[in-house]
């Protein structure tokens, strides 16, 4: 999955609101994921910096982190096959 280069439209930074939106996720996923506990249980959410009190996230952390977690599927038959696709 590749998004668009950034524009002026599209800021290289984005908050937590913004982030979640943009993956169409909840914020409470991204503080989940931000935890030390809940990266051992839960799935992790994408890489960020800490500002201070400021988390953001970089788009292109962002954009590695949504084709890590695709996956394709496939139809053989009747059996659904599912490959976690891994990028170079």
């Amino acid at each position: 999955m590749t998004k668009s280069v950034n524009t002026v439209d599209e800021p290289q930074w984005m908050n937590e609101k913004e982030c979640a939106e943009y993956i169409g996720m909840s914020v409470a996923f991204l503080r989940a994921g931000r935890t030390t506990e809940s990266r051992c249980k839960h799935a992790s959410g994408p890489a960020y910096y800490n500002f201070g009190r400021a988390i953001r996230y970089s788009r292109a952390d962002v954009d590695k982190w949504l084709d890590d977690h695709r996956v394709a599927v496939e139809k053989v038959g009747r059996q659904r096959i599912n490959k976690k696709l891994k990028t170079q």
